[in-house]
C-alpha cells in the first residue's frame, strides 16, 4: 500500500507539470506560450486592476514606500504622479512603444515574429512554430511596479494589454510563462493596473498606422523585471485579433 501511494503522488506530479507546460510548442532550447486572449471586461480585469472611461477622473493609486526598520516612514507617498503620451507603432516588424512620461521611455518589446524575436534575444536558433494570425512574440520589458499603480487609456484605437499575478501561495517575483493572459481593450477605455500586477507596455493591434495613448504613473517608480526567454526559454505570443468570446 505504501507503494501504492507513492506510484499515485508520482503520478500526480507529472499530470500537474504537464499541465504547466499545456499550450506550450517547443523545440529543443526554446518554447512558444499561446497567451489567452479575451475581451476586457470590469470582472475579468478586476484581479490585475480596475476598467476606466474617464482618463482626467482615474487617479494612480500610490503605494506607501515600505518600512524597512522600527522606524517609521513619515510620507512615502509624495512623490506624486507623472502623466504623459504613451505611443504604440509596428515598424518592419517590431513595436516599439514610446512613454513620454518618464525618461528613457522608448521600447522595442514585442516582434510579428518568432525568429526575428529570438534574433533580437541573440538567440541563434529558429521559431519551432509559426501562427496563423497576427501575433506579437515577447519576452522583455515585462515588469510591475511596488510604486503604484498605471494607467493606460486609449480614445480612439484598440490595444491588447498582457498582464500576470501569481497565485496567492507565491510571492510576486515567482512568476512562470502560464501565469499571463491578454486583454483586448476597445477604443475609447483604459485599464488601471494594480502594482505589483506583471504587465508588459500596451501592443498594437493595427499594423498600418501609429497610436497615440495616455499614460498615468508615480513619478518615483520603481520597476521589477521578469524575462521569459532567459528564465524559462520561453517566448510569450499573442494574438492581435478581437477575441469572440
Amino acid at each position: 500500500m505504501l507503494a501504492l501511494g507513492r506510484l499515485r503522488r508520482c503520478i500526480s506530479a507529472v499530470h500537474a507539470s504537464l499541465a504547466r507546460f499545456r499550450g506550450f510548442c517547443s523545440a529543443s532550447q526554446v518554447k512558444i506560450l499561446d497567451v489567452r486572449v479575451q475581451k476586457v471586461t470590469a470582472e475579468n480585469i478586476e484581479p490585475y486592476g480596475t476598467l476606466f472611461e474617464d482618463f482626467d477622473g482615474e487617479a494612480v493609486r500610490l503605494e506607501q514606500w515600505p518600512q524597512p526598520g522600527r522606524r517609521p516612514v513619515i510620507d512615502g507617498v509624495s512623490g506624486g504622479v507623472t502623466e504623459g503620451d504613451f505611443s504604440l507603432e509596428w515598424n518592419n516588424g517590431t513595436h516599439i512603444a514610446e512613454n513620454t512620461a518618464v525618461q528613457d521611455g522608448v521600447y522595442s518589446f514585442a516582434w510579428d515574429g518568432g525568429d526575428e524575436a529570438l534574433q533580437a534575444a541573440g538567440w541563434g536558433i529558429s521559431s519551432p512554430c509559426k501562427s496563423s494570425c497576427p501575433s506579437a512574440y515577447m519576452f522583455t520589458e515585462i515588469n510591475y511596479h511596488a510604486c503604484g499603480s498605471q494607467l493606460f487609456y486609449s480614445k480612439h484605437e484598440p490595444f491588447v494589454l498582457m498582464v500576470a499575478k501569481p497565485s496567492e501561495d507565491r510571492f510576486p517575483d515567482e512568476v512562470f510563462p502560464e501565469d499571463f493572459l491578454a486583454f483586448y481593450c476597445p477604443e475609447g477605455s483604459g485599464v488601471n493596473v494594480n502594482a505589483f500586477v506583471w504587465h508588459s507596455p500596451p501592443v498594437s493591434p493595427l499594423f498600418n498606422r501609429k497610436i497615440v495613448m495616455k499614460t498615468k504613473q508615480a513619478a518615483v517608480h520603481s520597476k521589477i523585471y521578469y524575462d521569459p526567454l532567459k528564465e524559462h526559454s520561453t517566448l510569450l505570443r499573442v494574438a492581435l485579433r478581437e477575441p469572440i468570446y
